[in-house]
Protein backbone atom coordinates (compact mmCIF):
# COMPACT_ATOMS: atom_id res chain seq x y z
CA UNK A 1 0.00 0.00 0.00
CA UNK A 2 1.45 3.72 -0.86
CA UNK A 3 0.03 6.41 1.50
CA UNK A 4 1.50 9.58 2.43
CA UNK A 5 4.13 9.35 5.73
CA UNK A 6 4.87 11.21 8.63
CA UNK A 7 8.21 11.75 9.55
CA UNK A 8 9.26 10.94 13.83
CA UNK A 9 10.66 14.00 15.52
CA UNK A 10 13.70 13.16 16.17
CA UNK A 11 15.05 16.43 18.11
CA UNK A 12 14.67 15.14 22.04
CA UNK A 13 17.37 15.72 24.41
CA UNK A 14 16.92 12.00 25.19
CA UNK A 15 17.93 10.66 21.90
CA UNK A 16 21.39 9.05 23.31
CA UNK A 17 19.62 6.89 25.99
CA UNK A 18 17.02 5.50 23.36
CA UNK A 19 18.89 3.11 21.67
CA UNK A 20 18.99 0.65 24.94
CA UNK A 21 15.50 0.37 26.65
CA UNK A 22 15.64 1.31 30.76
CA UNK A 23 16.17 -2.20 32.20
CA UNK A 24 18.78 -3.12 29.75
CA UNK A 25 20.77 -0.20 31.07
CA UNK A 26 19.83 -0.88 34.46
CA UNK A 27 21.27 -4.78 33.83
CA UNK A 28 24.59 -3.00 32.31
CA UNK A 29 24.93 -1.16 35.43
CA UNK A 30 24.41 -4.03 37.46
CA UNK A 31 26.88 -6.13 35.70
CA UNK A 32 29.49 -3.16 35.82
CA UNK A 33 29.47 -2.94 39.44
CA UNK A 34 28.92 -6.76 40.54
CA UNK A 35 32.34 -7.22 37.96
CA UNK A 36 34.09 -4.85 39.95
CA UNK A 37 32.96 -6.49 42.82
CA UNK A 38 34.03 -9.93 41.76
CA UNK A 39 37.32 -8.34 41.02
CA UNK A 40 38.41 -6.62 44.19
CA UNK A 41 37.01 -9.74 46.12
CA UNK A 42 39.76 -12.05 43.68
CA UNK A 43 42.67 -10.03 43.85
CA UNK A 44 42.25 -7.92 47.27
CA UNK A 45 43.53 -10.94 49.42
CA UNK A 46 46.44 -12.35 47.34
CA UNK A 47 47.38 -8.91 45.78
CA UNK A 48 48.44 -6.69 48.89
CA UNK A 49 48.94 -3.57 46.61
CA UNK A 50 45.93 -3.59 44.66
CA UNK A 51 45.18 -0.56 43.04
CA UNK A 52 43.20 -2.04 39.67
CA UNK A 53 46.56 -1.72 38.06
CA UNK A 54 48.17 -5.14 38.11
CA UNK A 55 46.35 -8.48 38.18
CA UNK A 56 47.72 -11.42 39.83
CA UNK A 57 44.67 -14.17 40.05
CA UNK A 58 44.33 -16.02 36.68
CA UNK A 59 40.76 -15.86 37.92
CA UNK A 60 40.53 -12.28 37.80
CA UNK A 61 42.09 -11.95 34.24
CA UNK A 62 39.49 -14.29 33.20
CA UNK A 63 36.73 -12.47 34.65
CA UNK A 64 37.93 -8.78 32.87
CA UNK A 65 38.71 -10.85 29.54
CA UNK A 66 35.61 -11.91 29.64
CA UNK A 67 33.78 -8.89 30.83
CA UNK A 68 36.21 -6.87 27.81
CA UNK A 69 34.66 -8.67 25.14
CA UNK A 70 30.91 -8.52 26.60
CA UNK A 71 31.37 -4.44 26.47
CA UNK A 72 32.88 -5.13 23.26
CA UNK A 73 29.78 -6.24 22.28
CA UNK A 74 27.22 -3.75 24.27
CA UNK A 75 29.14 -0.60 23.01
CA UNK A 76 28.99 -1.94 18.92
CA UNK A 77 25.22 -2.49 19.66
CA UNK A 78 24.57 0.45 21.32
CA UNK A 79 26.50 2.50 18.39
CA UNK A 80 24.52 0.91 15.77
CA UNK A 81 21.58 1.29 16.96
CA UNK A 82 22.19 5.21 18.10
CA UNK A 83 23.59 5.66 14.48
CA UNK A 84 20.91 4.30 12.78
CA UNK A 85 18.01 6.07 15.29
CA UNK A 86 20.51 9.92 14.29
CA UNK A 87 20.65 8.79 10.68
CA UNK A 88 17.70 7.21 9.05
CA UNK A 89 14.09 8.71 9.08
CA UNK A 90 11.32 7.20 10.89
CA UNK A 91 8.85 7.01 8.46
CA UNK A 92 4.99 6.62 9.45
CA UNK A 93 2.06 5.95 7.15
CA UNK A 94 -0.65 8.27 7.77
CA UNK A 95 -2.75 5.20 6.97
CA UNK A 96 -2.67 2.51 8.48
CA UNK A 97 -5.17 -0.41 6.90
CA UNK A 98 -7.69 -0.66 4.35
CA UNK A 99 -10.44 -0.23 6.60
CA UNK A 100 -9.36 3.41 7.55
CA UNK A 101 -9.40 3.76 3.41
CA UNK A 102 -12.93 2.97 3.35
CA UNK A 103 -14.15 4.74 6.44
CA UNK A 104 -12.69 8.00 4.85
CA UNK A 105 -14.15 7.31 1.32
CA UNK A 106 -10.52 7.47 -0.30
CA UNK A 107 -9.79 6.44 -4.00
CA UNK A 108 -7.81 2.91 -4.24
CA UNK A 109 -6.41 2.16 -7.67
CA UNK A 110 -4.97 -1.17 -8.82
CA UNK A 111 -3.46 -2.67 -11.58
CA UNK A 112 -6.32 -3.46 -14.21
CA UNK A 113 -6.60 -7.40 -14.97
CA UNK A 114 -5.10 -7.91 -11.00
CA UNK A 115 -6.84 -10.24 -8.44
CA UNK A 116 -6.95 -7.00 -6.18
CA UNK A 117 -9.96 -5.39 -8.21
CA UNK A 118 -12.30 -8.10 -6.58
CA UNK A 119 -10.96 -8.56 -3.62
CA UNK A 120 -11.30 -4.28 -3.29
CA UNK A 121 -15.01 -4.56 -4.92
CA UNK A 122 -15.48 -7.55 -2.25
CA UNK A 123 -14.25 -5.35 0.49
CA UNK A 124 -16.49 -2.78 -0.62
CA UNK A 125 -15.05 0.18 -2.55
CA UNK A 126 -16.73 1.18 -5.56
CA UNK A 127 -15.22 0.43 -9.09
Amino acid sequence: MVVRITYEDMDDKWTLFKPLKRDLWLTSIAFFILTEFFIWVLEHRINTAFRGERLVSNLTRLVVVVWVFVMLIFSSSYTASLSSRLTAQRFRPTIKDVKELLENGHNVGCQEGSFMVDRLKGKGFEE
